[in-house]
C-alpha cells in the first residue's frame, strides 16, 4: 500500500511540473507542445526555447523531469546557451543529489549525452578530465562513446586506460575496437576472463574484430 502511495505523489509530481513547463514555454515562447517529451522527440527545430529551458533547469523539479529538459537542450545547436551551463551542472551531480536517489544514474548519464552532443573541438579537454573523474561513475560512459568518433590521439590513450576502470570498461572495450587499437589486445584478451558476463561477452567480440583486422 506504501509503495502505491508512493507511486501516486511521484506521478503527481512528475505531471505537476510538466504542467509548469508547458505553460512557461507556451507563454515566453509561443511553443504549442503538450508535454516536455515533445522537444524530446521532435526533429523540428527551436532554438528561441533553448534560454527557457537553461532556466528551467533552476526550478526545483523532480530529477525525471530534470533529465527530460537536460534532453531537450541535448541538440548541437545548442552549444552556446546550454554547454557551460550543463557543465556546470554535470560538475555538481554528484553533490545535489544523493547517488541513491531513484533516476539519479539516468539523469548524470543525460548531463553527460548533452555534453558530448554539445561539445566542440575545443572542449574535448574538458570532457578528456570528467571522463577521467571516478566520482562521475558509469555516466562517462557517454564520453567514452563519443570518443569512439574523435580524431584525436588523446582520445586512444584514455581508451586504454579506461580498459581498466570497471565502471566503463564495457564501452572502453567497444570503442577500442570501433578505433582498431590493436595496442588494446592483450588487456581485452584479459577481459575475456572477466566474471562480468556482459564485458566478457564484449571482450570477446572485440578481440575476434581486431584480430580480423591485424
Amino acid at each position: 500500500m506504501k509503495g502505491d502511495v508512493s507511486y501516486k505523489l511521484r506521478d503527481r509530481a512528475l505531471a505537476a511540473a510538466d504542467s509548469d513547463i508547458v505553460a512557461t514555454l507556451r507563454s515566453c515562447c509561443g511553443l504549442e507542445i503538450d508535454g516536455i517529451s515533445d522537444l524530446v522527440n521532435t526533429r523540428a527545430p527551436y532554438p528561441e526555447a533553448y534560454p527557457a529551458l537553461i532556466g528551467l533547469l533552476e526550478r526545483d523539479y523532480p530529477i525525471r523531469m530534470r533529465e527530460m529538459i537536460v534532453r531537450a537542450l541535448t541538440v548541437p545547436d545548442a552549444h552556446d546557451v546550454a554547454y557551460e551551463p550543463i557543465l556546470r551542472l554535470y560538475r555538481a551531480s554528484d553533490t545535489a543529489f544523493p547517488k541513491s536517489t531513484v533516476g539519479y544514474e539516468s539523469y548524470a548519464y543525460a548531463l553527460a549525452n548533452a555534453l558530448s552532443v554539445l561539445a566542440r573541438k575545443a572542449d574535448r579537454r574538458t570532457l578528456l578530465d570528467l571522463a577521467r573523474d571516478p566520482r562521475y561513475g558509469p555516466s562517462r560512459t557517454a564520453f567514452v562513446n563519443a570518443m569512439r568518433r574523435w580524431k584525436d590521439p588523446d582520445a586512444d590513450v584514455f581508451i586504454i586506460e579506461a580498459l581498466n576502470d570497471a565502471d566503463i570498461a564495457y564501452a572502453a572495450i567497444e570503442a577500442a575496437a570501433t578505433r582498431h587499437l590493436h595496442c588494446a589486445l592483450a588487456r581485452i584478451a584479459e577481459l575475456e576472463q572477466s566474471s562480468n558476463k556482459e564485458i566478457a561477452r564484449a571482450a570477446k567480440r572485440a578481440g575476434k574484430k581486431l584480430a580480423n583486422r591485424t
